[in-house]
């Protein structure tokens, strides 16, 4: 192997590491501190439980665990404020539904284990007579987290693609 080829897989191999760590540490950052509350957490509604059936049409998830970095809280606010100024519509029809999903809660492990979630996670699902029929794991949200623009057409595009008549099975 030639000493690019070495440099190229090092650089490869550093960059797997660093985004690896990086997806870690947002479920293991620092708690706020005790009586404090984020505005995104004061605003979040309740986290759904997977006693919850999910309803019928497409459903939007965003899983988190109880420590959030900065990225994971503004990954979250991107995809509401996303669905809400962009989907008031299907929303309104029931035919998209937005869930926050805690995934160190007990109540919630099933829908933890049914997406194969292992990090902080957007999941966009087409859900027929309360089964799931198909999902994507929209993991690009952390490629373009800190890049408004890409992010939500990226949202959009996932969710549109799930809510079209074409992709009812």
């Amino acid at each position: 192997m030639n000493s690019f080829s070495q440099l190229s897989h090092l650089r490869a191999l550093h960059f797997l590491a660093g985004a690896c760590l990086f997806a870690w540490s947002c479920n293991k950052a620092p708690a706020e501190p005790a009586g404090s509350t984020s505005d995104a957490a004061a605003k979040a509604p309740a986290a759904t439980s997977a006693s919850a059936i999910l309803p019928d049409g497409v459903v939007a998830l965003y899983f988190h665990g109880d420590r959030r970095c900065r990225t994971c809280l503004g990954i979250q606010e991107g995809i509401e404020k996303i669905i809400r100024e962009r989907f008031g519509a299907e929303q309104t029809a029931a035919r998209l539904h937005y869930r926050e999903v805690n995934s160190d809660r007990e109540e919630n492990r099933a829908l933890v284990q049914q997406f194969q979630i292992s990090f902080s996670s957007l999941i966009v699902a087409r859900v027929k007579d309360g089964k799931v029929v198909d999902f994507e794991n929209c993991d690009k949200v952390w490629e373009y987290a800190h890049e408004p623009e890409r992010f939500a057409e990226y949202v959009e595009k996932q969710l549109r693609a799930r809510l079209t008549p074409a992709g009812d099975k």
